[in-house]
């Protein structure tokens, strides 16, 4: 099974970190070993990842499970998304939508609406998505735990 993660940048930021330390404790633990991150801007990463680290633009001969975390990595990740078979799991990371400049809804329309499934971190974010698109979360998971978020 592949499992493809897109964060912003692999460099000094919370999802970073916890996204290649997760992927770091499966790798070492065996469970599994075909994992690849996504990036859409180029940094030194925060830690040494044990996994494939590639650009967005690679996505487009990616063949599996694909977990994105912002509006704009997963509108990204649905347009180079050729594959049909992939599965897109939208991990909502941040509230992005409720920042200037980021509230423009039938841009982020797609974000919410053409992906598999819809992840929150929080009962409150759970509420903030449902509010904001309508549409239900599938589940709500706190720590970045790939594993639950694939189930």
């Amino acid at each position: 099974m592949n499992i493809g993660i897109v964060i912003p940048h692999t460099g000094a930021s919370q999802i970073a970190f916890h996204t290649i330390k997760e992927i770091n404790r499966i790798v070492n633990n065996g469970y599994l070993n075909d994992i690849i991150v996504f990036f859409e801007q180029l940094t030194p990463p925060i830690i040494k990842p044990n996994c494939s680290v590639m650009c967005i633009n690679e996505l487009m001969s990616f063949k599996g499970i694909l977990i994105t975390t912002t509006l704009d990595n997963t509108t990204m990740a649905i347009a180079r998304s050729v594959n049909k078979e992939n599965k897109i799991i939208y991990y909502v990371w941040d509230l992005e939508w409720m920042r200037p400049g980021k509230n423009i809804y039938l841009y982020n329309y797609n974000a919410f609406q053409r992906v598999n499934k819809i992840v929150a971190r929080s009962s409150n974010h759970a509420k903030a998505i449902e509010n904001y698109c309508n549409k239900k979360v599938d589940s709500i998971i706190e720590e970045f735990n790939i594993e639950e978020i694939i189930k």
